[in-house]
């Protein structure tokens, strides 16, 4: 089950992981939905972070998922 979330300790970890993980194999991205909404003084509660991202090297990421997790979302797959 997906737990929505106003802790900004919580928020700050994931976003933490996130962008460590981009910026480890040199991926532009830019934060946006509800994260940048919250950047801007939103407060309603997250339950994701979306993402834009260079479709080009996005298997490194993908790679890296499948190896120390065994997952990918199917949402993550859907073309833009």
């Amino acid at each position: 089950m997906i737990e929505a979330t106003n802790d900004p300790q919580k928020i700050g970890q994931a976003l933490g992981w996130i962008v460590s993980l981009l910026n480890r194999y040199s991926i532009s991205y830019q934060i946006c939905g509800g994260m940048a909404a919250k950047a801007y003084g939103a407060t309603r509660p997250l339950v994701d972070i979306d993402i834009y991202m260079q479709r080009y090297r996005i298997h490194h990421i993908f790679s890296y998922l499948w190896m120390r997790y065994n997952y990918i979302s199917s949402a993550s797959l859907r073309p833009t």
